[in-house]
């Protein structure tokens, strides 16, 4: 089966970021349609970006809009189903993931990094820990686009509903 874009898949309610600036360049404008929007870390370099999904997917690729200066994330690790994870657990941690990116030659110009199959197969959300970037004292992302499938039958959301329901 064909990798999708999946961020219609996401689930707003299960998504965070930690050490976001907030006010003029939250979390949302990741996954804004201009890449003139976007994130950037506030009080440092680091960023702690949690993505959930309302059904279990497959993932392929991260596909970034990265800045073309120092800005540009550097050192990034990927953990799976780890919703609840905090910068201590980051940083202490093994990641399901670890990518290295460089500057873009243009924020429009895609940067796509592959994702391991065998370990990407059965997830429910999916944490990124931008440890630090290429010197500047904060860090910039212009866009996210997930790529996978959907594993039929699983709406994650509906069970949460439905748990909320029960008790």
């Amino acid at each position: 089966m064909a990798a999708e874009n999946i961020n219609g898949l996401i689930s707003k309610a299960g998504c965070f970021c930690l050490n976001e600036k907030a006010a003029s360049h939250p979390f949302s404008n990741l996954f804004a349609p201009d890449h003139s929007a976007f994130l950037e870390s506030d009080a440092d370099e680091q960023l702690l970006i949690t993505i959930s999904f309302n059904q279990t997917v497959s993932l392929k690729n991260l596909v970034f809009h990265l800045p073309t200066d120092e800005t540009c994330p550097q050192s990034v690790k990927l953990y799976l189903n780890q919703p609840s994870l905090g910068f201590s657990d980051a940083n202490d941690m093994p990641a399901t993931q670890a990518l290295t990116l460089s500057p873009s030659d243009s924020v429009e110009q895609p940067v796509q990094q592959n994702l391991s199959a065998a370990k990407w197969q059965r997830v429910d959300s999916i944490t990124i820990f931008v440890e630090n970037n290429h010197g500047a004292e904060t860090t910039v992302i212009h866009g996210l686009k997930i790529f996978g499938v959907p594993i039929h039958g699983t709406n994650v959301s509906e069970i949460h509903k439905q748990r909320a329901e029960d008790h």
